[in-house]
């Protein structure tokens, strides 16, 4: 069985990135992985919105999608295709990166993960989430 690869992130965000609304998933790290890709909301949410998390909520206004999803913790809400990876200030401005991943970037923040074709779940699954990447399948977090 081919392992499905998921990465768990903190809501909102993980609403955003599967509304559309957050193109770029901002990282520390990188990875060699390219495909599809599941998004885990993380059991603990954000606790505090900074000014590009509060524009991308506001752009779901005219999206008409249920933001029911946002208040989910600990769950797989849905898949995107991972197609690129950017390093922030080089391959993408620094200020773009901000505006399209709805965060503030601060120094440890090196990559900008290009996610295309977001897919909300109709059936969302249960599960604990795990740092890095990680595989449901078979719970290995690799890269």
């Amino acid at each position: 069985m081919k392992d499905i690869k998921v990465l768990t992130v903190k809501n909102p965000y993980a609403f955003l990135i599967l509304a559309g609304i957050k193109k770029y998933e901002i990282r520390s790290w990188s990875t060699k992985y390219r495909g599809p890709l599941y998004i885990h909301s993380a059991k603990v949410p954000v606790k505090e919105y900074d000014v590009n998390t509060v524009k991308g909520i506001s752009r779901l206004q005219n999206n008409h999608i249920s933001i029911d999803y946002m208040a989910m913790h600990g769950y797989i809400l849905g898949k995107v295709d991972l197609v690129d990876i950017k390093k922030i200030g080089e391959d993408i401005p620094k200020p773009q990166a901000a505006l399209d991943g709805c965060c503030t970037i601060d120094d440890n923040d090196k990559y900008a993960w290009v996610l295309h074709k977001p897919e909300i779940a109709s059936l969302t699954i249960a599960t604990k989430g795990k740092l890095g990447l990680w595989s449901l399948t078979n719970g290995n977090t690799d890269d």
